[in-house]
């Protein structure tokens, strides 16, 4: 029923949109706890028919396209996708249909008004219309590098920048759903962010992924050579992405001295270009240069030093260091960019006075300028360890709300456990 069950937890980037809109229409938290939960109603509704129904739709369209190439994966067993039996993408066409007719049902709900006043069934329309948009882009992009069987560099930035429009179009949903008839200054600002944010993190997973699609051989020498497996001929956009990191089949890998399967190698650990960055320092660069740096006006915070203070950061996310100084450049550089935005703002600290929320924007300017390095960790990461990332990100996230939420109700940060499931030694003390 969820193709991508791990693609649930980029439902972040709505809720994203949701609370920036609303703290750019100026709403004030809701003090009424009936308004409170009609809004929490409305907003599970919407990533519901977002992510569980338009999106996964959108996946099993991409699951039909491209079973020939799930099947020959080295990893299909464990993928999740369609079956060899006969008739399974019909069955599959199915399904898509029931998911949007539930949509339509969700759009045609009459909501009761809350406090945000969700306009719940134009964001749907609109994340219909978009999503369906952004899949033609790519399938039609991907129909025609399986006809050619190559890919080029400016095929796999092309693809890169389609998969990663999934990233803005949620966060265009939810600010929708909350401001339907306007944007504001920060807007844009975000959109561009969150795409090259997207970029960042597509790339990352398809150099893991084009991994798994070789074996990694010493044949006698002291590193290792990588070899392609016939499946990579089916998903020419993956090699040129290994190739921008300096790792070219049939070339040593300098630093990586244990052969083995691919999809059980941090293969992007060992990136052997300087000057030639991959596609996601890049992009995390970037967003440094652009989004990182209009951060606070995109959060309602005062702006801070001019645009030549940019420049630092996003020079030291380029810095020429191979795969293991990666993750240090990004993580210092949006330490860097966050640093200024903070000094600036200790410069403006009296007009934050007169700022609502102003905590909470602060809180928000540090998630969105420290997303490149929050990202970037991926690439210490083998392709099967990947697999199972978000599933553990969601369970951990939940398990913090939980914790949360005793804290503030006084129960304290781990949910009371009943006598009965106590050790029989703590029973024993608890009775005397």
């Amino acid at each position: 029923m969820l193709p991508r069950p791990d693609d649930l937890v980029k439902g972040a980037f709505l809720f994203g949109g949701v609370i920036a809109a609303n703290l750019a229409s100026g709403n004030a938290p809701p003090t009424d706890a009936a308004d409170l939960g009609r809004d929490l109603l409305q907003v599970a509704a919407l990533w519901v028919a977002v992510e569980v129904l338009i999106y996964q739709a959108r996946y099993q369209w991409n699951d039909i396209v491209g079973r020939s190439e799930d099947w020959v994966a080295p990893t299909a067993s464990t993928r999740g996708r369609l079956p060899e039996s006969p008739g399974a993408h019909h069955a599959s066409w199915l399904v898509i249909l029931l998911r949007l007719y539930l949509v339509i049902v969700i759009v045609t709900i009459d909501w009761s008004p809350g406090s945000l006043q969700l306009a719940v069934d134009r964001a749907l329309l609109i994340a219909v219309a978009a999503t369906a948009a952004t899949a033609i882009i790519y399938e039609s992009l991907r129909a025609w590098l399986r006809h050619r069987e190559d890919c080029s560099k400016l095929g796999m930035y092309a693809l890169l920048a389609a998969v990663g429009l999934g990233y803005p179009v949620r966060f265009t949903i939810g600010w929708f759903a909350v401001q339907p008839d306007g944007v504001t200054d920060g807007f844009g600002w975000l959109v561009a962010g969150f795409w090259l944010v997207g970029i960042q993190f597509v790339a990352l997973t398809w150099g893991l992924e084009a991994a798994d699609h070789h074996y990694y051989d010493a044949d006698g020498v002291a590193t290792p050579i990588a070899t392609s497996l016939a499946s990579l001929r089916r998903k020419p956009h993956l090699l040129p992405v290994l190739v921008s990191a300096g790792l070219p089949p049939g070339s040593p890998i300098r630093g990586f001295s244990k052969p083995g399967d691919g999809g059980e190698v941090p293969i992007l650990r060992y990136t052997q270009r300087r000057w030639k960055p991959p596609p996601w320092r890049l992009a995390a660069a970037a967003f440094l240069a652009t989004t990182g740096w209009h951060a606070p006006v995109a959060v309602g915070l005062p702006a801070t030093y001019t645009w030549a203070w940019a420049v630092i950061p996003c020079l030291i996310a380029l810095l020429p260091v191979t795969g293991r100084g990666a993750l240090g450049a990004t993580t210092l550089a949006c330490v860097t960019m966050l640093s200024v935005q903070v000094a600036g703002l200790v410069d403006a600290r009296a007009d934050l006075d007169n700022i609502p929320l102003s905590e909470i924007r602060i809180a928000l300017l540090f998630l969105i300028v420290m997303l490149p390095a929050a990202i970037q960790a991926f690439d210490k990461l083998t392709y099967r360890k990947s697999r199972g990332m978000a599933k553990r990100i969601l369970l951990g996230s939940a398990s913090l709300i939980l914790r949360l939420y005793g804290l503030l109700s006084g129960d304290g940060w781990r949910p009371a456990r009943s006598d009965e499931s106590r050790d029989p030694q703590q029973r024993h003390h608890l009775v005397q």
